[in-house]
This record gives structure tokens, sequence and C-alpha cells, in this order.
């Protein structure tokens, strides 16, 4: 007798052929996008009204999944003039976000796509439709003429977000806050931790006009931390390696990213493999953030696993589902929901990463920085070896480092904490207050 199923029941041969035709669609949107030497004909347009700052016109943004396509915003139009504040109302899930990153072009492609509609940026002496408009434009308007402040900064992160776009995103920040009114162009530092701190070195090198830097557990050469992280567990480096390889193989073919754990213990495929690494980890996460339902019963099944988890993580209450947070999906590594609804995020990063990670070496930008820098080293960080860190900086005069003991979480809280933080600011102090005397 045929097994019956429910309504809405969706078979394995079905979500093939959906998944098939929808990355055709993609493939073709996306191809489109990523041409090179577009003719600003091809985006330029006029404004409806030259009154107002933005006009979303019929705006259809769509996600393309292995299940069918969810209409997000489907037909939205409204303007938001110039010097006037504009606030759009709805409940949970409508479409305000997905709203807003259309306008940025910051969907989670190549998923999430335009299909149909304009959005018209006024630039003064021309407009935009930034639907139409190449990424190296974007990279442009973005922090120039448009931003976004994500309502959860967690929520915003993307398992699979290049190191160029992260770069980027740093341009962006720069350029946003030099044009600013109330911000003195000439006295901008930038501060980074962990592969931030990899990240503001790679920047002051090609920006001379930032003023100062400080860089707390800088992710400064890739190979370095490779080796690192080979010593702390042979084994499951290569099943991080393996992960990584199937991800960049099944990224080609449209599948959903392989996720790898940030934080582990010695048999799982983290990045970060430390007997203490999940417990320092833990203690950063809110108090009162809950863990997904299947990782509380795996923890359950293997206590050393969870060895040391902070007790602001909750294993049990009321359970939810992880397809229903930020992360949008759930990974055994684990899946947290914050106290309120929000702060969702998860112990879980695209494992191609491990095979661009040894290419990244930005300590090596430091002899090439014009800014006064600090660099706050824990000597007993596995993540970004102190030891990389000062010998990059050896002979250079206008980079100082600062030693602490502990591991690569442990300057996070605590007396060390409060003693980087005095640094910092004292050295910021000292540079500021030094340029202002002159």
């Amino acid at each position: 007798m045929a097994k019956k199923h429910n309504d809405g029941y969706l078979s394995a041969k079905e979500s093939r052929r959906i998944s098939k035709e929808n990355r055709k669609i993609t493939n073709a949107l996306e191809k489109k996008r990523k041409r090179k030497n577009v003719p600003e004909s091809e985006y330029l347009t006029e404004m409806h009204d030259p009154n107002n700052a933005v006009e979303f016109d019929n705006l259809h943004t769509y996600f393309f999944t292995d299940t069918g396509v969810v209409k997000s915003v489907d037909g939205v139009t409204f303007s938001v003039p110039i010097g006037k504040t504009v606030g759009v109302v709805g409940e949970s899930g409508c479409g305000k976000s997905v709203t807003s990153l259309s306008l940025m072009q910051l969907l989670q492609r190549p998923q999430g796509q335009v299909v149909e509609g304009e959005i018209r940026l006024n630039l003064g002496s021309k407009a935009y439709d930034v639907t139409k408009a190449p990424d190296s434009v974007m990279q442009h308007l973005r922090g120039n003429y448009i931003s976004m402040i994500f309502q959860e900064p967690m929520t915003a992160l993307n398992p699979v977000f290049r190191i160029g776009d992260q770069l980027d995103d740093w341009r962006a920040a720069l350029a946003y806050g030099r044009s600013l009114p109330e911000v003195d162009p000439d006295r901008i530092a930038v501060w980074g931790t962990s592969f931030g701190g990899g990240h503001v070195l790679r920047v002051a090198r090609e920006d001379r006009g930032v003023a100062a830097v400080v860089a707390q557990c800088p992710f400064t050469d890739g190979p370095a931390s490779l080796i690192s992280r080979f010593r702390s567990s042979p084994l499951s480096m290569v099943g991080l390696v393996i992960a990584a390889v199937l991800d960049v193989v099944g990224s080609v073919f449209g599948a959903k990213p392989v996720l790898a754990p940030v934080v582990g213990v010695w048999w799982m495929p983290a990045f970060l493999v430390s007997p203490t690494a999940i417990a320092a980890a833990s203690r950063l996460i809110p108090a009162g953030s809950r863990l997904s339902p299947r990782t509380s019963r795996a923890l359950a099944r293997v206590p050393a696993a969870g060895k040391g988890l902070s007790p602001t993580v909750e294993t049990g209450g009321q359970p939810f589902r992880p397809g229903d947070t930020a992360v949008g999906r759930d990974t055994i590594w684990g899946v947290m929901r914050g106290s309120d609804g929000g702060g969702d995020s998860a112990n879980a990063v695209a494992a191609r990463l491990a095979l661009r990670l040894p290419l990244y070496r930005p300590g090596k930008d430091m002899r090439k920085i014009a800014a006064v820098t600090l660099l706050c080293v824990c000597d007993d960080d596995r993540a970004a070896p102190a030891r990389t860190a000062a010998r990059l900086a050896a002979g250079q005069d206008h980079v100082q480092v600062n030693h602490y003991d502990g591991d690569h979480f442990d300057i996070y809280v605590g007396d060390l904490f409060e003693r980087a933080v005095a640094d910092q600011i004292q050295f910021l102090a000292a540079r500021f207050t030094a340029a202002a005397d002159r």
C-alpha cells in the first residue's frame, strides 16, 4: 500500500526539478550582474520627482529556493523625500528588511534576486536605477550615498561572505565616516579584532588617511594560523579540508554551503580547536540564549563536547525551529536564539574559507602602513599566533606590540579585557592629543 503524505509534501524528485529550474534563472541573473565595463546608460535613469531621495517603483524581490520561489517583496511602491524620514511598518517577515537590502544590493545571492521594478537613487546631478547597477558601482554608492544600520548586527553575518566583500564594507564605512560633517577626516582610527584585526591592517595600508590603527588578537598570517591549527589536531584538520573541498564543489552546482564549526574540541572539523575553545567562546554569548534542540540533544549524549559551556547558554527550555531564526537553517554545530527573539547566531561558517585563509597575509601590510599601530596579542593564542604577529612587527618603528597572558578569547572578558581596553584608550588618546598639539 502506498504511503500517504500530508498536503504540501514535496518529493525529492520534485525538489530536484524545482532546484534545477531555479538555478537556471539565478545563473542568468548573476551572469548579467557580474558583467564588466557596463555602460552607464544601462543603469542611468530619471527621478519621477527630483525632490525625492529614493523611489521604489513596483519592486519585486524573490528568493529562489530548492522548494520553490519565495516572493518576499511583491510589487512595493513608495518614495523617500529629501530631508524627510519615512517609516515602513509591518509584521515580522513582511519584507521590510528585504526592501532595504534590495536598495543596498546586499541580498543573499544567488538565491535572492530583484526580478522586476526599479529603485531610483537621486545622486544630485543624475539618478541611478540600483537594481541594474553593477557591483563595482554599488561599492562606490554604499557608504557615500546609502547605508544601512542593522537592528541586530549578528543577524547580518553571512557564512559565505568573501574576504574581499568584508574589506569593501570597511572601505565603505570609512568613506561614510568621512562624509559626516561632525567627523574630522584627519582624525579617524580603525579598530578590529581577530579576523577583523587583519582587515584593519589591510585597509590602513591602502588608506593613507587613517590616523591610527588598533588590532586586537589580529589574524596576520594565513600559513602560520594553518600550521598552528594543524598542530592542535591533525586528524580534525584533515576533516576540515575535506569539508572545504566538498563545499567548493557543491557551490559550483548551487548546493547549500557545507558548514564547519568556528570553535570546537579536538575531534571537530573546526577552525579553532583547543580544550577550552567552546567554553571560552560561549562566555561571549548574551545571557538567556538558547541552543537548538538537535545540538542540545547531542551535548546530552556527548557531555565532553560541551564541557565548560557557559551557563549563559540554555540547553533546555522552550524549543525553537532553527530555520525560523536569522541563521535560516540548522547545523549540528549549534544554532542559538537570543533571549528576546533577536541576536540569533551559529557556531558555523562556510567550510570553503579554510582554502582561502592560507592566501590571506595582512600582517605583511604593516611595513606599508603610514599610521601608528597598536597590536594587542595573547601569548597562548592558537588562532592568531602572537609570535608571528610580533615577528612581522619587528623593526617597524610605528608599530607597538602589547603582550597579554591568555588564549584567543580571554581578552574579551574579565581583567584581561579591562587591561586591553585601558591600553587601547591610552594609545589612542596619546596619538590624537599629540596631533592636536602640533
